[in-house]
């Protein structure tokens, strides 16, 4: 069973935040499809995070995860519950960290540990983060992840995602 608590996480100029810990991993991102909450928000909404560190739907903010991610040395964990088995699954990388707004949020991943699914789920390094609503362009069209498959971005469960383009997309903010 895992062990959530709730601890003070400080992150440099923003000062102290509440957030959720399960075995020592800062949870920074929480989503319950289920809850039919809307995640087609702004870069300023991704920017600034939105929900609570204690509810189903919570994002801690770009600006937040840059500014924790450059201040030390932090790992990726990514954990995900298939919807039709129940069954959850796990990946990590050794290395992570995201760049500034300037950089357009730009994530960094080194050090792939296979996940426990059987699958490679895999996160491109060195790619810069669109909110879908603020950005209308074909995110795809200029191969984001060499050699890994794209997902269905017309689906309503893609909102925002980071991309690694070889053109330079709207900035719009």
């Amino acid at each position: 069973m895992a062990e959530n608590k709730t601890i003070t996480l400080t992150i440099p100029t923003q000062g102290s935040i509440p957030v959720v810990s399960i075995f020592d991993w800062i949870v920074w991102m929480q989503r319950d499809v289920a809850s039919g909450f809307s995640w087609n928000l702004t870069w300023a909404d991704y920017k600034n995070g939105f929900g609570s560190y204690d509810a189903l739907d919570y994002w801690m903010g770009l600006e937040r995860l840059h500014l924790l991610t450059t201040s030390g040395s932090y790992r990726l964990r990514l954990e995900w519950q298939e919807a039709t088995t129940d069954y959850w699954f796990s990946v990590e990388y050794w290395l992570f960290y995201i760049e500034d707004e300037a950089a357009k949020y730009k994530m960094h991943v080194s050090g792939y540990v296979h996940g426990d699914d059987g699958r490679a789920l895999y996160v491109c390094d060195a790619i810069r983060f669109l909110a879908l609503r603020d950005n209308v362009i074909n995110v795809w069209k200029s191969n984001s992840c060499p050699g890994k498959s794209k997902p269905n971005t017309s689906s309503q469960s893609v909102h925002a995602l980071w991309h690694r383009s070889r053109s330079r997309p709207t900035d719009q903010q």
